[in-house]
């Protein structure tokens, strides 16, 4: 059941790193004895565990299925259920078509996959679209969210909140007319309507910092009234990088580095 259960979860290089506490609900048992089954698999050699190698401090699993003939007399499992008992190795060959078709071999040595945490939020995210309170999703789509995962940009998140709340949702103004009517199509979507939601409600572009001044901005007046007398002065260095003063910055600039070229010992 455990196995199974690590199966649902598993991406398409064959890893999952769900919580102990979500195995057990799934497998119906205390989260115990799921420990113990994964101690057994592991031993068995079916499972291979990195412990603490997610982020948090969470386990990343693979299940390797090298043998159906393996030996779980050691797992010591206590049934907390009846339907809950201990996987012998017929139901595991039976089973194990079920987990080979959502596992490839293992090809990177440390993957980097998506955590729990991006896709919880996007969840909370498209709830918060359609101002809904949480409720289970299907698994089905929980999995898409997950393959898609990579292509989302959670900066983007309040684009998509204000693409879904700034008009009706029956809106046929363009754009507005390409969202979705529910919750489980946004997020089987969601690549795309985040897309529409940036190219309506770009996220505003955070200001470029300024550059670091090996000088004052007294040495610029100071080297501008010699130069020029009774022209307009900078109130600031900042404002020496707007475009009212792009016909004279290089000008500026070398005479300062000239200057403290000069004060160099």
């Amino acid at each position: 059941m455990v196995l199974l259960a690590l199966a649902d979860y598993t991406n398409s290089n064959g890893i999952a790193w769900p919580a102990v506490p979500i195995l057990a609900k799934k497998a119906r048992m205390s989260k115990r004895n799921v420990q113990r089954c994964l101690r057994a698999l592991e031993k068995a050699g079916e499972l291979e565990i990195r412990p603490n190698k997610g982020r948090r401090g969470s386990n990343i699993y693979r299940i390797t299925l090298t043998s159906t003939e393996s030996n779980n007399t050691d797992a010591h499992v206590t049934h907390d259920v009846g339907v809950a008992k201990t996987m012998s190795p017929v139901s595991l060959a039976h089973g194990s078509s079920v987990a080979q078709s959502v596992i490839k071999p293992l090809v990177e040595i440390t993957p980097i996959v998506p955590t729990g945490d991006e896709i919880e939020f996007w969840i909370r995210t498209c709830f918060e679209c359609f101002k809904q309170p949480r409720r289970l999703l299907q698994v089905r789509i929980k999995r898409k969210l997950l393959q898609s995962i990579g292509d989302l940009d959670t900066q983007h998140a309040g684009s998509l909140v204000k693409f879904y709340r700034s008009e009706p949702l029956d809106s046929r103004k363009p754009l507005y007319s390409s969202r979705r009517h529910s919750l489980e199509h946004l997020i089987l979507d969601l690549p795309r309507q985040l897309a529409l939601a940036v190219q309506e409600y770009p996220p505003p572009v955070p200001p470029k910092p300024s550059p670091e001044y090996s000088f004052t901005i007294e040495d610029v007046w100071e080297y501008l009234r010699e130069e020029y007398h009774d022209c307009p002065l900078p109130r600031s260095l900042a404002e020496l990088d707007t475009s009212q003063w792009d016909g004279v910055r290089s000008e500026i600039l070398e005479a300062m580095r000239t200057k403290n070229e000069k004060k160099a010992p």
